[in-house]
């Protein structure tokens, strides 16, 4: 019984919570390689309200209504999720730094980074979400529709 609620629960919230917590793993991720070679706790919470700063305001912005365009063409491979995360994360990156730094030269190693981090964050919210068990219940339950006489 206790099983069957959970399961419930999970599978009703479990893109709510992949939008409230996707955002903060590139900056935890990255927190962690810092703090392994520095151990400065205060680093690695700058690193946490960095990635809330950034990631938040895109995975509701662009985020939400990206997923809800890639769900509709049921594009939800997780390769999918991958590209368009490191497509956001480099715009976010080259955004952010034409804003706050637009006289500096800037190093590719910036812009790979922004990249690799919004595959981190989309390829976490995959991983809670996954979509494409929804696409599939949905394509099962249209299936058995059309193949049933009435």
């Amino acid at each position: 019984m206790v099983s069957q609620r959970a399961a419930f629960f999970w599978d009703r919230y479990r893109v709510p919570i992949a939008f409230l917590v996707s955002p903060l793993f590139p900056g935890v991720l990255f927190a962690l390689f810092v703090l392994s070679n520095r151990a400065e706790w205060r680093d690695f919470l700058f690193f946490v309200e960095l990635a809330a700063l950034m990631g938040y305001p895109i995975a509701f912005l662009i985020g939400v209504p990206l997923y809800f365009l890639l769900k509709r063409l049921t594009l939800v491979r997780l390769i999918t999720f991958l590209i368009a995360g490191s497509v956001l994360g480099l715009f976010s990156v080259l955004g952010v730094l034409t804003i706050f730094f637009p006289l500096q030269s800037w190093g590719y190693p910036s812009f790979l980074l922004g990249s690799v981090m919004g595959s981190v964050a989309t390829g976490s919210f995959w991983l809670i979400a996954r979509p494409d068990r929804d696409v599939e219940a949905i394509s099962a339950d249209h299936a058995a529709k059309m193949s049933s006489p009435e």
